[in-house]
Formats: C-alpha cells, sequence, structure tokens
C-alpha cells in the first residue's frame, strides 16, 4: 500500500520521497491518517507554515470523522497536540478582501484559494507580502512585519483602476496604507487610526492620580509616627515620564505632595519619587496587561526623614486611545519602608501617558 510504503520511508527520514507518496494516499482515500503525516513530513522539511495549514486541516477533519467513527479520536488529539506546537513557529494572517470578480490573492508568493479568504493563513515569521488583483482594479500590494506565534487581520480596498494609458504600460500598483479596519494581536493596535502603536521607540509625557487605603502592621513605620487607626486612606498624584520600546516600559515619577486625610499615618504632605520598568504584554485585541515594577524615595515634608519606597503594578491594564496610553491600576502597590517598619498602599486609579512624538 501507498501509505505504508509511505512510513516506511519517513520512518526511514527520507521525508522528501515520503511527503510525495503521502500526499497521494491522501488524494486516494482523504483519510486525516495520510494528511496527518503530510503536516509531519512538511514540518520536517522545514516547511512549517505548509505544515501548519495541513495539521489545521487534518484536525478539522479528524474532528468531523471521530464523530462517527472512533478510529479517528487519536488522530485528531494528536494533530491537535502537534498543531499547539507549530503554532509558536510561525505567523497567522487574516487577510480580509471583497470578493470582487477575478480576485486573486497572493500571500509570501502563494495563491490563497477563494474558499481560505478571511481564514487563518499560516506564514513564516518577518516581512510578509500580501498581492490583492481583482478585475478592474488597481492592483494592491502590502508588506506587513508578523512575528512567530503572532494572529494579524489585514483588510485591503480597493480602488479603480485608472484607464490605460497604452500598451505596455500596465496597471499602475499601489501601495496601500493600513485601513482603520485593520486589526492585529501585536504591539501596534490602536483603538484610533491614524496614530502610531507601541511598535519602535517612543517618548511619553504623563500624569499618575490614584487613591487607596494605607494598610500597616503595630510597630510599624505608620505607628513610629503616631499612628491609631489600623487603615486610612491617601491621594497621590504625580507627575511622570519615559521611554516606551516596543512593549517595553520604562518611566520615572515624581509626586510632589502626596496627600493623606488623616495625618497621623506619616506626617503630610509626602514627596515621593520612584523609577519603575515593565512590560505591556497582550491580552486580548487592543487591551494590555501591564506587569512593572520599581524602587524610590519618600520624605514627609514636616519631618525630613527619608524613607524608602517598593513599587509593584500587578493588576493594571493598557490600551493605546490614539496619542494617549490609557493605564487602569486595580491596584499598584506601593511599599513604604525605613527597613525595620513597613507601610502597604493599595492605590487604585489611572495612569495616562501622551506619545508626544504624535503631536
Amino acid at each position: 500500500m501507498t501509505f505504508e510504503a509511505a512510513k516506511k520511508l519517513y520512518e526511514a527520514k527520507s521525508y522528501a520521497k515520503a511527503l510525495t507518496l503521502f500526499q497521494d494516499a491522501y488524494g486516494t482515500s482523504k483519510s486525516p491518517n495520510a494528511r496527518f503525516f503530510v503536516a509531519r513530513s512538511l514540518r520536517e522539511l522545514g516547511r512549517t507554515p505548509e505544515a501548519y495549514d495541513e495539521m489545521a486541516a487534518t484536525v478539522r477533519e479528524a474532528t468531523a470523522l471521530a464523530a462517527s467513527e472512533k478510529k479517528y479520536v487519536p488522530t485528531r488529539d494528536s494533530a491537535a497536540a502537534e498543531l499547539a506546537l507549530l503554532e509558536a513557529k510561525v505567523g497567522r494572517v487574516v487577510v480580509v478582501v471583497p470578493d470582487e470578480p477575478g480576485l486573486v490573492v497572493v500571500v509570501n508568493g502563494r495563491a490563497i484559494d477563494k474558499t481560505r479568504l478571511s481564514e487563518v493563513v499560516a506564514v513564516a515569521p518577518g516581512a510578509v507580502g500580501i498581492e490583492a488583483r481583482a478585475t478592474g482594479k488597481a492592483p494592491v500590494k502590502r508588506e506587513e512585519k508578523i512575528a512567530a506565534g503572532q494572529l494579524k487581520t489585514v483588510s485591503i480596498a480597493f480602488a479603480d483602476a485608472p484607464p490605460q494609458r497604452g500598451e505596455g504600460d500596465g496597471d499602475p500598483e499601489v501601495e496601500q496604507p493600513k485601513t482603520e479596519g485593520d486589526a492585529e494581536v501585536s504591539s501596534d493596535t490602536n483603538l484610533v487610526s491614524g496614530f502610531k502603536g507601541l511598535d519602535g521607540l517612543r517618548v511619553h509625557l504623563g500624569m499618575t492620580v490614584v487613591g487607596g487605603p494605607n494598610i500597616y502592621i503595630p510597630g510599624s513605620v505608620s505607628q513610629s509616627y503616631g499612628a491609631t487607626n489600623a487603615v486610612v486612606g491617601s491621594f497621590l498624584f504625580g507627575i511622570q515620564g519615559g521611554l516606551l520600546y516596543d512593549r517595553f516600559d520604562l518611566r520615572l515619577e515624581i509626586s510632589p505632595a502626596t496627600w493623606m486625610p488623616d495625618t497621623r499615618i506619616i506626617d503630610a504632605p509626602v514627596f515621593q519619587t520612584n523609577l519603575a520598568a515593565g512590560a505591556h504584554l497582550a491580552l486580548a485585541g487592543p487591551i494590555n496587561w501591564v506587569l512593572r515594577g520599581g524602587v524610590g524615595l519618600a520624605v514627609p515634608v514636616q519631618s525630613g526623614v527619608t524613607l524608602f519606597v517598593a513599587r509593584a503594578d500587578l493588576i493594571a491594564f493598557s490600551a493605546l486611545v490614539g496619542p494617549v496610553l490609557v493605564e487602569l491600576d486595580t491596584p499598584t502597590f506601593r511599599v513604604v519602608t525605613d527597613f525595620k517598619d513597613v507601610t502597604l498602599d493599595p492605590f487604585f486609579g489611572t495612569q495616562l501617558s501622551l506619545m508626544l512624538d504624535d503631536l
């Protein structure tokens, strides 16, 4: 049998010959088992995007057949497991394009069947060339940067082709800018079109407005300043600025006067400053999960005692809205200590950062 002969070649690591026989076997039987080994052979030959597409098709076909034929359950499960491993090695793109007469879409030199438009197509990570042509329309060429494991949606809109200027001139190619419909799970997602995303080096300046309780342990810094209540509130307004490089964030925050309603905690107002670094991790669409840590100093104005501040933003979310990076802290934690006693400040609020190079 062709399938058995192909398996022997595969086990002997003769992957190119095995691939040809597995493709013949699948063409004859339409069995997900044969397609599974087509995907495996492509993977071993280093043709990872094609291997991803074949493995995804295997999962779909084996899942459909497993409902009535239990023998395909192991194929379905094995293909799903290997598909997950391949997903981290390829970029994925979804091309959204109007269904025009004579439509042809080419991704990295490979023509995409019309039935697969608006579906995920695997590509090698890096620069990805996308071309679209249709009868009576100006050709469109795009180049997108797609990282391994990234899913990106590219929307294409056609313009009418200009009148023919003469024999041999041909249709001019239109280098089309990104449109508002483009969406992706990546660092350049912006809720408002016409502005840069998080890619590249960005300079930002903004403010921090947060508030919350002061929690201390008896015998702590708070009590050393005469506090008797276990929990009182505080409010922090700060000016902050720094640099963003892709998703990595370095910022300096200066709070000229942290205000505390109950001055028994620490002499109020309090000057605070801290230097923090972290990252905006893609969570869902334009929403990022912020992880940030930093260190700094706090100086109660009346006493002049210098305290150490540690900062941890662990439950925070951000989104780029036009030129403004909006961050919601739920909360950000500040720890104030003189290295003998400790006060914990969980602050709830927002941080707003204006991207200066978008102005």
